[in-house]
């Protein structure tokens, strides 16, 4: 029994030691105060924004990391590291194509570092010029739409401004984002001319300069979703899918999970579709709806899913045929393609993604059509391949007047 207790006072010292030093500045078990050698055989490729350099670390065993040290376009000083483990790094942050003095130094697991070994470099044009040149304002529905091109995929933030009444600027949302084909609209403005303007800036607080412009927003309004019913014209629509609760679910209000309305998959492959009445005959503006986040065994609940709309059509009728046929009295509205900001493939999604899915997705109409007072949502292409459709909000706006 004394030896079984020796033996775990031992473990117990181990074992508090141990903790210990890890809880603690762990440091080299002996001090090297001997710097290590620079790197060398350096080679720079520049990119937008970036500079990425190559080189050959040197022959020391006690070598930590690398790290480059040079001052950005805002007087900030930034620091990249790369470990020993490669032989390369990248520099980022750059606004302009000017060059640029870069010191690179070696460390010591003990962090004493070399001298620095000196380069220049020069990097090419920062991403946020490119979309400061195909960047436009333009009039939306109560609105003004961002457009603008950003091949790079650089994460960027677009601050768009206008001045009120008071000839003062106010600031409208910001958009974050780091979308190929930039498409957003901002809402909340009348019918009025503005003077706006538009800035873009990435992480590293690199601001373009603004751009200006005049923009005068069509009019829409609300259109009441308490006159909304369900308008399934002789029985033509699409069944619905067992789970379904109805479809007055589209227009209840709940954009949650908790709320979808579901339809079968046709047998023969054709697009499912829905009829909805309504209640008012409007020059249709705008269609926005919501899709159901799926539930998955890694708990994730991805949109961009199953059944919810990828290719989506919406067609009008003041005075549809009431056997339900899709006769001459059906005009289309909008045919749509959701794009997935991230790109990212089946059942996977980023933050922005999921940002965007939230908010709704926006299908602007054809306003040469005819006024409407029946919607049809028909199915083209769903995520998951098929034609079903699952979604869980409708809100329609236009002019009612």
């Amino acid at each position: 029994m004394k030896a079984f207790f020796k033996i775990v006072s031992l473990l117990l010292f181990v074992w508090t030691a141990s903790g210990c030093e890890e809880e603690g500045n762990r440091k080299p078990l002996e001090y090297d105060a001997n710097p290590p050698g620079q790197i060398s055989n350096i080679q720079a490729k520049a990119g937008p924004g970036i500079v990425t350099l190559r080189y050959t670390l040197p022959h020391d065993e006690n070598l930590l990391y690398v790290k480059a040290v040079y001052t950005l376009q805002s007087g900030v000083e930034r620091e990249v590291r790369a470990s020993y483990y490669t032989n390369m790094m990248t520099l980022d942050g750059f606004f302009d194509t000017e060059e640029h003095e870069v010191k690179i130094y070696s460390y010591n697991q003990s962090e004493v570092a070399s001298e620095p070994v000196i380069i220049t470099v020069r990097p090419e044009e920062s991403p946020i010029w490119e979309i400061r040149r195909t960047l436009a304002l333009n009039a939306e529905f109560m609105g003004v739409k961002v457009t603008a091109e950003n091949k790079t995929k650089a994460d960027v933030a677009i601050q768009v401004f206008y001045k009120d009444s008071l000839e003062k600027w106010v600031n409208m949302e910001g958009i974050y984002t780091s979308m190929t084909n930039i498409n957003t609209t901002l809402r909340g403005l009348d019918t009025l001319n503005y003077e706006m303007g538009v800035v873009i800036r990435d992480r590293f607080q690199n601001y373009t300069d603004t751009l200006y412009a005049s923009v005068s927003p069509y009019y829409e309004t609300t259109l009441d979703k308490s006159r909304y019913r369900g308008a399934n014209l002789n029985g033509t629509d699409t069944p619905e899918r067992q789970g379904s609760e109805g479809i007055s679910k589209l227009w209840d209000g709940d954009t949650s999970s908790s709320a979808r309305y579901m339809t079968e998959q046709p047998s023969d492959g054709a697009s499912a579709f829905v009829t909805v009445n309504i209640g008012q005959l409007a020059q249709i503006s705008r269609v926005k709806f919501w899709t159901y986040p799926e539930w998955m065994p890694s708990g994730v609940w991805p949109y961009y899913y199953r059944g919810c709309p990828r290719i989506i059509e919406i067609w009008g009728s003041e005075s549809p045929n009431p056997d339900g046929s899709w006769d001459d009295s059906w005009f289309l509205l909008s045919r749509h393609e959701v794009i997935k900001p991230s790109g990212l493939p089946y059942g996977q999604m980023s933050d922005e993604d999921k940002r965007f899915a939230e908010a709704g997705f926006d299908v602007t109409a054809n306003t040469l059509v005819p006024r409407a007072q029946y919607l049809r949502f028909k199915q083209i292409l769903n995520w998951e391949g098929t034609t079903w459709l699952d979604m869980t909000e409708i809100q329609v706006y236009g002019d009612n007047r």
